[in-house]
Parts: structure tokens; C-alpha cells; sequence
């Protein structure tokens, strides 16, 4: 367990070494969606605006259009200890130099470590961990928000029984709808895809409701 240890504290200070750089590889564009906290009672996470307003976040599905970076505070730290973050693409959960999309370093004052965290651009999201104990400490987990028009799941530019019909799949589950198919589907704006939100659409395609309800 103590080689271990060890051999995980070099493979962080290599990739602190060897990715130095990737910190200030981020998109100031791409906004954040799907920002969620693991644990609410030791992480706080602040989201910034491009026009430098802010909003915290909370627990559950968070959508920030605007948003260009955010900080996490971690409030269980050892005072004094160094802490290395890591967001890491997708699923992973392994730190390499394959998987680590963002690393920054901090030092706790007290029982809190802050960092700034850039989303990355490179792809559709990654989880945000912290060195702890040995091992890593998820802490949060986001995607990127991709710009939709409400109605359109297919994205083809109109919005028509085809839409409905993707959306009603949706509800059903006999489809995995991408984060831009489900933001565009949830027509009714309650979080879910449903039903209801397919019978709206297809409403809409008709020319029987101007608006969504």
C-alpha cells in the first residue's frame, strides 16, 4: 500500500510537470451544463458568468449557458496540507496523461482549499476530483452546454411531427438522447422529457399553440 501510495504521488507530480500548461487550455465560450455537487456538505461551487456575475450551485442539474469557469471549495481539508485537483474526461477515474483534461494545485488554509476550474474544451465533459487520503475525492461533475432551440430535437433547422415523435422516444426511453437532444425536448422546461412535452411539439408543428405552455 505505501509503494502505492507513493507511486501515486510521483505520477501527480510528473503530470503537474509535464501539463502545466493545460490550465489555461480552456474554452471562454462553451458554457457549463449538468455542474453538479457530490457532496454538498463539504463543496461548494461558485459558477462565473462571461459578464462576471456568479451563482451558486446547487446539488442537482445546474445549466449555465454563460458560464466560463467556476470554484470549488472543499471545506474537509487538513490544515496545511497541499491538495492537487484533477478533472478527468468523462467516466474516467484514473488521473493519466491520457485522461487529466484540467490539474491545478492549492495549499488549505484552514479546513478550506479553493480552486478555479476551466472547462475544457476538448471534449463533451469530465468529473473533478481531489487528491485525498492517498486516493482521489470526486467532488463535482459537469458537461458542456450546447446551444439548442427549444422544439427542434433533431436539430435539422424546423420543428415538426419528427421532433415530437424523437421527443415521445425520449420519454419512452427507446432512445439515449444527447445533452442538446434533451435540453431541445424538455419543451415545457420541468427538467424531464415526457410525454406532455411530445404533445406540445407536435401542438407547435401543427400551428395549434404559437408558444410553449
Amino acid at each position: 500500500m505505501k509503494h502505492l501510495r507513493i507511486a501515486f504521488f510521483a505520477l501527480c507530480f510528473s503530470v503537474l510537470l509535464c501539463l502545466a500548461a493545460l490550465a489555461a487550455d480552456y474554452s471562454e465560450n462553451t458554457g457549463i451544463s449538468g455542474l453538479a455537487v457530490a457532496d454538498p456538505g463539504t463543496t461548494a461551487v461558485t459558477v462565473y458568468m462571461a459578464d462576471g456575475t456568479t451563482e451558486s450551485v446547487p446539488d442537482e442539474f445546474g445549466v449555465y449557458p454563460d458560464g466560463v469557469r467556476f470554484k470549488i471549495t472543499y471545506s474537509a481539508a487538513l490544515p496545511g496540507k497541499s491538495y492537487v485537483i484533477f478533472v478527468l474526461k468523462g467516466g474516467e477515474t484514473t488521473p493519466t496523461e491520457d485522461t487529466i483534461m484540467y490539474i491545478d494545485q492549492a495549499e488549505a488554509a484552514g479546513s478550506v482549499v479553493e480552486f478555479n476550474v476551466y472547462p475544457m474544451s476538448v471534449v463533451s465533459g469530465g468529473k473533478v476530483y481531489i487528491t485525498e487520503a492517498g486516493g482521489l475525492l470526486k467532488l463535482a461533475e459537469y458537461g458542456y452546454y450546447t446551444p439548442y432551440t427549444l422544439g427542434d430535437v433533431n436539430n435539422d433547422g424546423s420543428i415538426n411531427s419528427l421532433d415530437a415523435l424523437m421527443a415521445l422516444k425520449i420519454a419512452a426511453k427507446l432512445d439515449t438522447p444527447t445533452e442538446r437532444q434533451r435540453l431541445a425536448a424538455d419543451v415545457t422546461g420541468d427538467g424531464s422529457v415526457s410525454s406532455t412535452d411530445a404533445l406540445q411539439i407536435l401542438k407547435y408543428a401543427a400551428k395549434l399553440i404559437a408558444t410553449w405552455q
